[in-house]
């Protein structure tokens, strides 16, 4: 056998091991999602990610996976939780009835010459930004609870 039909046949059994490796690691019994992790290890098993984030992929590119992302289809920073805010007004959009337009808190992040669809009420909590006389509970990466 010559040098060309060896090294032929060479990179054809390479070829044909790696790619058979390839595939036997893409998707098994137990991998919802086909990304290689079998669902046991993979913290996001419905959708597919890469192996060094444990399966969990970061839709949107903001840092935060998934997992973890509030909005993880809406690139967001790490201090909100991985949400946009769109308008700058400190509420974020995915609470904000004008995520266009700037607005206190109280009035949903709406300009206070536009009332809120659904203002809240006063006296209340609202889940994401206290408000005057209300009370808030603000889950934290870094601890349980803040209040």
């Amino acid at each position: 056998m010559n040098k060309t039909k060896f090294s032929t046949l060479l990179i054809l059994m390479l070829l044909f091991f790696g790619l058979s490796m390839v595939s036997a690691q893409v998707a098994g019994p137990g991998d919802t999602d086909g990304d290689g992790i079998p669902d046991s290890s993979d913290l996001c098993p419905t959708r597919a990610g890469p192996t060094v984030s444990f399966g969990c992929p970061d839709t949107d590119g903001d840092g935060l996976l998934d997992n973890v992302d509030l909005c993880p289809d809406n690139f967001g920073t790490l201090q909100s939780g991985g949400c946009p805010d769109s308008d700058g007004d400190g509420v974020l959009d995915n609470s904000d009835a004008c995520p266009t337009q700037g607005g206190p808190d109280t009035n949903r992040g709406c300009p206070t010459d536009q009332p809120a669809e659904n203002p809240v009420p006063e006296n209340t909590t609202n889940p994401v930004r206290p408000v005057a006389g209300g009370a808030c509970t603000v889950a934290s990466f870094l601890t349980s609870a803040v209040n």
